[in-house]
């Protein structure tokens, strides 16, 4: 199979990081993988490693639409989502048999080959029941009920107990002989449950494959078939490791490839905390994995300018970027934008938050007055980052003090920005004055803390040149206005305030930001 049968023409809408190119490299190099493991009679199983919030279900999406576009069958499976039960397995294999129905129904009904997949399909559930729900045997009859999957040791504690009853009631040790004959029939009925269930296991395996080349075969589905395993890190530790196990174990089928998108050091984690703090978490997923990839981080400027060109708001009203020598529009709100997540070192999904929540409070705000975006970006961040700041600055509870002071180090970064630049000799040498945006955001705090009286004086004594006190020219209009009032105070001053009643309003897709 040739790449280029295997990378489909399909846009990816909002691609601003540039992945699609990882995807089909993927693509050629897992199908080229599935053909080396059919010698073994053996699928695979990767893992997509990347932080959360950096766009992982994003990429995994797009790439399930390019899979379909070159007629893979394709399972998307939410495990988050399907966390609700013990069985793993359960949830995993109805999601399969879902997304195979759809191509079974392309096998023509009046064939035998209809009838042949449906009852593969049956054998399919079939030999997967058989294989991990067994049924329940009484072990003590009037005593103890219980799974054959339970651990013996519970077993056999119970039995001891009942025999030290028995012994201090007589001296006859008939019963005791029973019990030992008891737990030796239980012990070969295990050894027998065992086996039976190795063969269930490889019937399913077995029944699914046949399935599956009934369906290659008889319709125009290429295999492999593609199993993505999504959101497994945000799932209970216990759910999470033994979809994993039940994975390579018991679903490990040839022509069939798992993508399971998740960090790992967050997995590793839950591994943990089932086998002990000692365990070596990052070995065993080893062994589960035949491959691991790392998406790579995002590129903050190109994922920034994705949100400004998309957003709904922002384009509709006057922004000034709060940066120097900066005019169009479209590079000014982009950068503050970019700026802000990188001093803060947002992922993607809290910038997403963060956007909604600045877009939200923009629409509240007069549509005549300019918006200063670098300042609302930032409060917009605290609502996620550190609320308590987000409190001080709508109380205005330290207007003469420092905005971050002892909370400095919510700037991971606190990048330089260049006000202006001037030619030093007649070599043409440039020297550059700068500012940290830590100092541009103790400027818009203590700006957004002064009255109309105080922000003409510091116009007064303000140069234009002086970045970023400069800022200060950018109210010169608001401030004239007849209605204004020497108390007064500039527009910015209900900013934290508004971003704070904001942060309470369910969206569509999130939970509730209070």
């Amino acid at each position: 199979m040739t790449t280029e049968q295997l990378t489909p023409v399909v846009n990816w809408v909002d691609d601003a990081l540039d992945r699609k190119p990882l995807a089909d490299y993927l693509t050629t190099s897992i199908c080229a993988q599935i053909k080396t493991q059919r010698r073994a009679k053996r699928g695979i199983t990767i893992s997509l490693d990347a932080p959360w919030g950096t766009g992982k279900t994003f990429f995994v999406k797009n790439w399930v639409k390019d899979l379909e576009a070159a007629n893979h069958p394709v399972i998307y499976f939410d495990a988050w989502e399907n966390d609700i039960g013990d069985e793993a397995s359960i949830a995993l294999i109805a999601s399969v048999l879902s997304g195979l129905d759809f191509w079974k129904k392309k096998i023509a009904k009046g064939k035998s080959l209809g009838s042949k997949a449906t009852k593969l399909r049956r054998r399919v559930i079939s030999s997967l029941r058989q294989a991990i729900i067994p049924a329940t045997t009484i072990i003590i009859k009037g005593a103890i009920k219980k799974f054959i999957g339970t651990e013996i040791d519970d077993v056999l504690s119970t039995i001891s107990e009942n025999k030290k009853e028995q012994k201090s009631s007589t001296c006859n040790d008939q019963p005791s002989k029973e019990m030992d004959k008891l737990l030796d029939d239980l012990f070969e009925l295990k050894l027998e449950l065992h086996e039976t269930k190795k063969n269930h296991i490889k019937e399913f395996r077995s029944s699914l494959y046949e399935l599956l080349k009934l369906i290659e075969n008889e319709t125009e589905a290429k295999l492999p078939l593609f199993i993505f395993i999504d959101e497994l890190d945000r799932c209970r530790p216990s759910y999470a490791v033994k979809l994993l196990e039940e994975i390579k174990h018991i679903f490990g089928i040839e022509d069939v490839a798992y993508i399971v998108s998740t960090n790992l050091s967050q997995l590793q984690n839950s591994v943990r905390v089932l086998y002990g703090t000692d365990f070596d978490g990052r070995g065993y997923l080893r062994r589960l994995f035949d491959r691991e990839y790392a998406l790579p981080l995002p590129d903050s400027n190109n994922f920034s300018r994705m949100i400004i060109r998309n957003s709904s708001f922002i384009n509709k009203c006057q922004t000034y970027s709060g940066l120097p020598n900066i005019n169009e529009y479209s590079e000014h709100t982009e950068k503050s934008w970019a700026l802000i997540a990188c001093a803060l070192n947002l992922d993607l999904r809290t910038q997403k938050q963060v956007f909604s929540l600045a877009e939200e409070v923009i629409e509240t705000l007069n549509s005549r007055k300019t918006v200063h975006v670098l300042w609302l970006f930032f409060l917009c961040s605290m609502f996620y980052i550190e609320k308590d700041l987000l409190e001080s600055c709508a109380e205005h509870s330290n207007p003469t003090g420092s905005l971050l002071g002892s909370r400095s180090s919510l700037l991971t970064k606190n990048p330089k920005i260049i006000s202006k630049h001037q030619i030093k000799n007649a070599y043409e040498e440039r020297e550059e004055e700068s500012t940290n945006l830590s100092n541009v955001l103790e400027t818009y705090y203590s700006l957004s803390c002064i009255d109309i009286e105080g922000a003409i004086r510091n116009i007064n004594n303000a140069n234009r040149n002086d970045y970023p006190r400069s800022i200060i020219w950018k109210f010169h209009e608001e401030i004239g206005q007849p209605t204004q009032r020497p108390t007064d105070h500039l527009s910015i001053y209900d900013y934290a305030s508004l971003v704070r009643s904001a942060g309470f309003v369910v969206t569509s897709d999130e939970q509730p930001r209070g």
